[in-house]
């Protein structure tokens, strides 16, 4: 319904509507006023006010006033106080670029310019300090200098001249807050450059500027004068009255409702970034523009149509699902921006009028997208009601935690334009937007619409420090995949609404999980241990503590172990429980129990006596493998008990017992806390590792399996990788007890498996070993802090993240980090699959 007819449906029911200071007013002479009525009036409240004011149904409160100096509005004093802050930034550049094609007159448009400056004595405006407040000072005259460059010989870095003209900075006490240019590519082809500073122009001032010149160069080069009338007001009386209202009743009244409205906001939406945050953010950005399609465009017109929104709320509520689904938030808080235009007597001004509005989304997945809009319209109407306390008040109101990483109150910001400012036209020039990007972000994501004819096309501005260019695309497939499907079926359930594009489900469903590669089916951890045994029997298979044992030892005394656990009748899918010292006897103990067929069950001594007695109890193992010196600490259980260090062992064979064990046969139970707290046996089979350790011959090398750190407790899964993967691949183990309380500097370490909180104990105490090839990152988050800290210590180094349940046979997923490029937990491994799943389980 347009302003128009609205104003009809008013009258025909007998509610005269006036304006009075920019706000509509109304008398019920008979009915009355719904709150649906007063929905629509919200709506179309800036046309209605036009339209009254046409008829002289507005007064207007806003005076001339005549002072050689004024007062910064408060928007203007915050980026008043940022430029002192950070004195020389283009951050806040205001800039626009127009390609003219034909024969165009250097001087009318010179001289379009300088009247602008004239009109508009915001465009000669000086910040100055005057007894400790800083004011406007308004030069009595300004000239609009426009170097022209040829650029004739320098086509191909057009994008490149055009970035360096907007980012030059402003010097806000000199004045003429306003600069342009002209790059001469021939006679019949320019780009104009049109740079402002924000502090006296926002994005609504761009079309007013342009449509501004346009009509005077259109005079000029016909020899006439200006045919624009002169301004009543000036941006500085809008400072001096915005200041006299800031007592008002209203604000106090809009001051408590914001606070109500944004009590207990979350303080960051933490979206998963490529980078970790800086301590400071840095601004520089990039944009990445897309064309919604023309059928979204169809069906976003008819959705607004019949549940009586605005095509900003309908995106505005895909952009809330689309923040949730990525950062895991329901409370979300999206910026966004209102023109503050509604005073017919400030709508041809120049200036920064635009305020910053919160609008606060609770994204219940159980809701439908219908309610979900349902609840962003009333949001946004009632901010829009809410509009006229400056955002600098309300976050001196609000007093969040303040840091420099990350902006106040929010940090996604969602901004719809009806209009392009380049909607401009020359004589006798073809005139068409040239893209300007000032490489700068304000805000970590800004997401813009632009409507026209007809068409929805949208600007993803964001943060280089924190994202990467594909992970914004693939972010705006999703906004594309989210959109469609509320549009198409706005009944449904948020969460049933579709994120990832038909392209991203074949690669992560299909194309990422084709991880098929031959490995030993046949074969046991033994065997491929045998295997290495045959090859380079006299090659160092273990260190602890300057003792040693080469692969033709160590074979011979787990054989030994294994002959005398045969004849205690351990064999396939016999469990056989292991607590023993950390030692060469515990590599022994372990290879004996796979040898004689049988499965491991490791214990820790240093266990609670109650969780081994739960152990012992629960996985009931045939024979417990101890040392003497432990025997005693050992709750009683029905096992036989056998220390691995008797002497009566040296009498069995020193070959290798016939292999009884299958692929499918245990290998190992591993207990782990339980999802309940209480410790469960995760078993798993000779196959399992098989598969496991076949992966580890193709990713890990030689040189990085040469000397493995083996510190991890044999009751984690991780040491399945330190000490299978390393004795079937030719490397030492270097057994040591703890990794934080040993010097490693000696021990000419090649690789080393552990989790985060040790690399990071290694790091404060002394670094990382010199000559250290690889490390792998597992059992623990990873951040990409520490990453980064470990990789410019030691930039040669291999550091990998790997991810996997013990149920997985210890690694599932794996992925190299590099520097600067963010952790995942990867792709997945040889032979195995990974689905990440929300929680819907979709």
């Amino acid at each position: 319904m347009n302003a128009q007819k609205l104003l009809g449906f008013f009258e025909e029911r007998g509610i005269a509507l006036t304006v009075v200071d920019g706000r509509i007013s109304y008398k019920a002479r008979k009915g009355v006023v719904s709150e649906e009525m007063l929905d629509l009036l919200r709506m179309e409240k800036k046309n209605v006010i036009a339209l009254l004011s046409r008829k002289g149904q507005a007064t207007a409160e806003i005076s001339r006033l005549r002072a050689s100096e004024a007062p910064l509005s408060f928007a203007q004093q915050r980026l008043w106080f940022l430029d002192r802050l950070m004195p020389g930034t283009p951050l806040y550049n205001v800039p626009t670029a127009l390609r003219l094609r034909g024969q165009l007159n250097v001087a009318c448009l010179c001289a379009a310019l300088d009247e602008l400056v004239r009109r508009h004595e915001v465009l000669r405006t000086a910040f100055h300090m005057t007894e400790g407040q800083p004011v406007q000072v308004v030069l009595p005259t300004a000239h609009v200098e426009m170097a022209v460059t040829d650029v004739a010989n320098a086509r191909e870095r057009l994008v490149e001249l055009v970035q360096a003209e907007i980012r030059k900075p402003f010097d806000l006490s000199a004045g003429a807050p306003i600069r342009a240019s002209l790059l001469r590519l021939d006679d019949e082809d320019h780009i104009v450059v049109v740079t402002l500073h924000h502090v006296v122009a926002d994005g609504w001032s761009l079309p007013i500027v342009l449509r501004e010149v346009a009509r005077l160069y259109g005079a000029f080069v016909q020899g006439l004068p200006s045919p624009l009338p002169e301004l009543t007001l000036q941006y500085t009386d809008y400072a001096h009255w915005q200041r006299r209202r800031m007592n008002s009743e209203v604000l106090a009244q809009q001051s408590a409702w914001w606070k109500e409205q944004l009590q207990g906001a979350p303080a960051l939406l933490d979206l998963p970034a490529d980078h970790p945050r800086p301590v400071v953010q840095s601004h520089a950005g990039a944009k990445l523009v897309v064309a919604l399609p023309a059928t979204a465009c169809e069906r976003l017109r008819a959705l607004c149509a019949r549940t009586q929104t605005t095509p900003f709320m309908t995106l505005c509520a895909v952009f809330n699902i689309l923040l949730s689904r990525h950062s895991g938030q329901t409370d979300i808080c999206t910026g966004t921006a209102a023109a503050s235009r509604d005073r017919p007597e400030i709508e041809p001004l120049i200036g920064f009028f635009v305020n910053t509005l919160v609008l606060r989304t609770q994204v219940d997945g159980d809701a439908s997208f219908e309610e979900l809009l349902s609840a962003v319209r009333r949001t946004t109407l009632e901010a829009q009601a809410h509009q006229d306390l400056p955002f600098e008040h309300l976050v001196e109101a609000l007093k969040p935690e303040r840091s420099l990483g990350h902006s106040p109150l929010f940090q996604a910001m969602l901004v719809m334009h009806n209009a392009s400012a380049a909607d401009v036209s020359l004589p006798g020039l073809r005139v068409e937007a040239f893209p300007v990007d000032t490489g700068i972000a304000k805000f970590d994501l800004m997401l813009t619409f632009v409507e026209r004819g007809g068409q929805l096309g949208a600007t993803w501005e964001y943060a280089t420090a924190l994202f990467e260019p594909a992970s914004i695309a693939r972010m705006a497939g999703h906004f594309e995949c989210l959109l469609d499907a509320a549009l198409q079926a706005p009944e449904r359930p948020i969460r049933e609404l579709p994120l990832l594009t038909q392209e991203e489900e074949l690669k992560l469903l299909v194309e990422w999980n084709d991880t098929a590669a031959e490995y030993p089916h046949d074969k046991t951890i033994t065997q491929l241990f045998e295997q290495q045994v045959r090859r380079a029997p006299d090659a160092v298979a273990v260190v602890y503590e300057g003792e040693a044992l080469t692969y033709g030892e160590l074979n011979a005394r787990a054989n030994r172990l294994a002959w005398h656990l045969r004849g205690l009748g351990v064999g396939p899918e016999v469990l056989v429980g292991i607590c023993v010292e950390r030692s060469l006897d515990m590599v022994v103990g372990l290879l004996g129990v796979l040898k004689a067929g049988g499965a491991y069950v490791p214990l820790d001594a240093a266990y609670p006596r109650e969780r081994l007695a739960y152990m012992l109890s629960d996985a009931a193992p045939k024979v417990l493998l101890t040392q003497d010196a432990i025997v005693a600490q050992l709750p009683p259980s029905e096992s036989q008990v056998l220390c691995v260090d008797d002497d009566t062992l040296a009498d069995q064979p020193a070959t290798d017992p016939v292999n009884v064990t299958e692929p499918e046969h245990l290998a190992y139970v591993i207990y782990t806390s339980g999802s309940t707290g209480q410790p469960k046996g995760v078993e798993l089979c000779h196959g399992n590792a098989s598969a496991f350790i076949a992966w580890c011959r193709q990713e890990f090398d030689a040189e990085e399996m040469r000397q493995v750190l083996a510190s991890t407790s044999i009751c984690f899964d991780l040491s399945v990788f330190e000490l299978f993967a390393t004795l079937s691949m030719g490397g030492t183990v270097r057994l040591i007890e703890r990794i934080t309380q040993q010097d490693l500097s000696g021990l000419g370490l090649s690789l080393i498996n552990t989790v985060p909180s040790a690399a990071e104990a290694l790091l404060r105490n002394g670094g990382l070993p010199a000559g250290l090839k690889a490390l792998n990152l597992a059992g623990e988050a990873l951040s990409a802090e520490l990453a980064d800290r470990i990789l410019r210590q030691a930039p040669q180094l291999k550091l990998r993240n790997l991810y996997g349940p013990s149920e997985d046979t210890t690694y599932s997923a794996w992925c190299r980090v590099a520097p600067r490029e963010g952790v995942t937990i990867g792709r997945p491994i040889a032979n195995t699959q990974i689905y990440i799943l929300d929680g819907q389980l979709r």
